[in-house]
C-alpha cells in the first residue's frame, strides 16, 4: 500500500488546507500558495464589480455641468452634494463609459436624483441621491418685518444666500421693493421673493374717491365711492354719488379714480 503522506488535498471548493504536524517547509509553501490565490481571487472580484467612486464621479460632473449655465446666469456658485452609495452595493463593472441623466420630473435644486446607466453587454442603471445649492447675491430682510409693510431701503439689504427653489423670484436690486408691500410677515434675514410683494392698494373698498372724466378738453369731477379695492392701473367698479350709477374706472392715484365721459 502506497505511503500515507501529511500533504493538504485540494477540495471542490478550490481552498487550501494545512494539517497539523505537517513539515514546516511545506506549510510556509502552502501559506504562501494561499496569500497568492486569495489575492487573486480579491483582483478579480475587483474587476467584475463596479467602482463606486467611478459611479459617484460621474454623477458629480453631470450635475456640475447642468449647473454651471444656470449659476452663471444668477451671478452666484453652485455646489453639489451626492450622497453615500451602500457599500455592499455589486454592479457588473460596464466596459463603456458611465452615462449621467436628470430623470423625468427630477428637482433642479434642493435634494434630487440623478441616473447613472451603464449601455454596455451587461447593462443597469441606479439613481443615486443627490443635493444641489446655489447662492448668490439677494435682497433679504434687515430685520423682523410685519405682513402689509410698505418697505422702504431701510429696510433691506443685500447678502450671499443659499437661494434654494426660491432662486427664480429672488430680487438683486432693493430698489425693487421700495413702495412694494408684504404679503405676509419676513424673518431678520430671509429673502425677499417676488411672491412675497405686492403693489400697495391705493384705494379701498367703501372708501369715497374722486371721480375724474376728460374729454374734449373738458375735465369733469365727481364724487364716488369703490365699491372694491385697487391698485395702481387696475380697473375697479365704483358708483357716482350723484347717479348712483355703478361705473368702472382706473385707479391713478390714491383716492383718484379716472373713468370715461
Amino acid at each position: 500500500m502506497p505511503a500515507k503522506h501529511d500533504m493538504p488535498q485540494a477540495v471542490g471548493s478550490q481552498h487550501l488546507s494545512v494539517r497539523a504536524g505537517a513539515n514546516k517547509g511545506v506549510n510556509r509553501l502552502l501559506t504562501g500558495a494561499l496569500a497568492v490565490w486569495l489575492l487573486g481571487c480579491g483582483s478579480a472580484l475587483a474587476d467584475e464589480f463596479q467602482e463606486l467612486g467611478q459611479i459617484i464621479d460621474a454623477v458629480s460632473e453631470f450635475a456640475v455641468e447642468a449647473g454651471a449655465d444656470r449659476s452663471a446666469r444668477a451671478g452666484g456658485t453652485y455646489r453639489v452634494e451626492v450622497g453615500a452609495l451602500d457599500s455592499r452595493l455589486r454592479l457588473t463593472a460596464c466596459d463603456t463609459k458611465l452615462t449621467a441623466y436628470a430623470p423625468p420630473g427630477a428637482r433642479t435644486l434642493g435634494n434630487t436624483t440623478v441616473g447613472v446607466r451603464c449601455n454596455g453587454p451587461q447593462p443597469w442603471s441606479l439613481y443615486v441621491p443627490v443635493t444641489i445649492k446655489m447662492y448668490g447675491e439677494a435682497v433679504v430682510a434687515a430685520r423682523p418685518l410685519a405682513m402689509a409693510s410698505v418697505l422702504s431701503l431701510q429696510d433691506v439689504r443685500l447678502a450671499q444666500v443659499e437661494l434654494g427653489a426660491s432662486a427664480a423670484g429672488v430680487l438683486i436690486d432693493p430698489q425693487q421693493v421700495v413702495g412694494k408691500v408684504l404679503r405676509r410677515p419676513l424673518m431678520g434675514d430671509a429673502v425677499v421673493t417676488l411672491d412675497s410683494l405686492e403693489e400697495p392698494r391705493l384705494v379701498r373698498r367703501d372708501e369715497q374717491v374722486m371721480l375724474v372724466a376728460e374729454g374734449s378738453g373738458i375735465e369733469v369731477r365727481m364724487q364716488g365711492r369703490a365699491l372694491t379695492d385697487g391698485v395702481a392701473g387696475e380697473l375697479i367698479r365704483v358708483r357716482n354719488l350723484g347717479s348712483k350709477r355703478v361705473i368702472e374706472g382706473t385707479v391713478v392715484a390714491p383716492g383718484l379714480i379716472r373713468v370715461r365721459m
